[in-house]
């Protein structure tokens, strides 16, 4: 189960899943969707296996997402009770220059959209819930560019932080932007 962790920035508590019986000992932080059922085989293979990186639970699929960093690719789950080898994969539509190298993290936001902490291809990859590529957020180029673009060094563990209450102006409901806050 979580532990509540109390955030300066916000009177909501963030959950921070612990698996204190993985080999890597990685926090998963985990901020919508539910956790794994600790006695379920997905649990177990999540909790043994150090290249099961992240995992989110995404409600219109009605499945979990794992990231499986040795083979590069993301895994679906419509059931808890599935073994490592009944995943489907999830990321099949990504080759060539889109492939993943060694994905790390994942997160989910309020439209469904699936985000990927790429850590070999410094950036975080952005998928439609079907699996198909929205962006790719490759920004590694340096933080001295006119651009004023920032350098990706090996991301691992991202966030999705939404206003999803937003403000009414003049009768106009008025959200704030998404902020993706990245690890690495």
């Amino acid at each position: 189960s979580g532990e509540f962790v109390k955030s300066e920035t916000s009177e909501l508590p963030k959950v921070i899943n612990r698996f204190p019986e993985r080999l890597d000992q990685n926090i998963i932080l985990q901020s919508v969707g539910k956790e794994l059922p600790a006695g379920s085989q997905l649990y177990k293979d999540f909790s043994s296996n150090p290249y099961l990186r992240d995992y989110v639970f995404h409600p219109d699929l009605g499945a979990y997402l794992v990231i499986d960093a040795l083979n590069d690719r993301v895994l679906k789950f419509r059931s808890e009770e599935l073994s490592l080898a009944q995943g489907e994969e999830f990321t099949e539509r990504l080759k060539n220059e889109n492939a993943l190298n060694s994905p790390e993290g994942l997160s989910i936001d309020s439209e469904g959209k699936i985000y990927i902490a790429d850590w070999g291809n410094h950036r975080i990859v952005v998928l439609e819930k079907n699996g198909d590529l929205v962006d790719t957020l490759n920004i590694k180029d340096g933080l001295n560019k006119p651009d004023n673009s920032i350098s990706l060094t090996f991301p691992t563990r991202l966030t999705i932080a939404e206003d999803l209450i937003g403000i009414n102006y003049k009768g106009h409901q008025i959200f704030g932007k998404p902020i993706i806050v990245i690890a690495g």
